[in-house]
């Protein structure tokens, strides 16, 4: 399951995942509205990955989906930030950095307040 919330003002989308990711939850629901967000900006300055309740994926085809997401907006997305436990935080963003030429930094959830600094400063 994915939750996702926008910040128009600023062009930050924070993706919450949630259990066990299926393929559709990124075509069907992280993808338009990540289309909403870089039709509006142009770019998204922040991709805020929050795994600290996600458990894998359900499918390769899950995984598929993730990547074919990163590879489509790779050049739009500024910066993403991983917020999780640090088992996820090592494997996500260096998935991640294959993907996109943005700045990619991991957070622990002790570190939440160092994240929204680093959004802050940029």
């Amino acid at each position: 399951m994915v939750h996702i919330k926008l910040s128009s003002r600023r062009a930050i989308m924070r993706v919450r995942l949630i259990d066990r990711l299926q393929a559709g939850d990124f075509s069907d629901t992280v993808m338009p509205a990540a289309e909403r967000l870089r039709a509006r900006h142009g770019h998204i300055a922040f991709l805020i990955l929050d795994v600290r309740h996600f458990n894998g994926w359900g499918a390769v085809g899950a995984f598929a989906a993730q990547i074919r997401f990163l590879r489509h907006f790779g050049r739009d997305i500024l910066r993403v930030a991983v917020l999780g436990p640090r088992s996820w935080t090592g494997a996500i963003p260096a998935i991640a950095a294959l993907f996109v030429s943005a700045e990619v930094r991991s957070f622990t959830p002790a570190q939440g307040i160092q994240l929204r600094d680093w959004i802050r400063r940029s």
